[in-house]
């Protein structure tokens, strides 16, 4: 009986835990403006450094590149 309600404890959790949605980047509502700061010639580093000044966002350049790579893939 105890292991029966144990197993339904933890089923009940695991569902719970599952994360069900991705959340958003923080660079989707500045993502046009950072298209047009690289193809003007700006650097990843560059970008990075634009959104913390202008747009007080802390991102890794990495996320930058991964982000504007996926909005490529998708505009195609």
């Amino acid at each position: 009986m105890p292991e029966n309600i144990l197993s339904n404890l933890r089923a009940a959790i695991a569902v719970c835990r599952k994360r069900r949605t991705w959340g958003k980047s923080k660079i989707n509502k500045h993502i046009a403006e950072l298209m047009k700061l690289k193809n003007a010639g700006g650097s990843y580093a560059e970008l990075e450094y634009w959104l913390r000044k202008e747009k007080r966002i802390k991102i890794h350049r990495s996320n930058i590149k991964r982000g504007l790579d996926k909005f490529k893939k998708i505009a195609i």
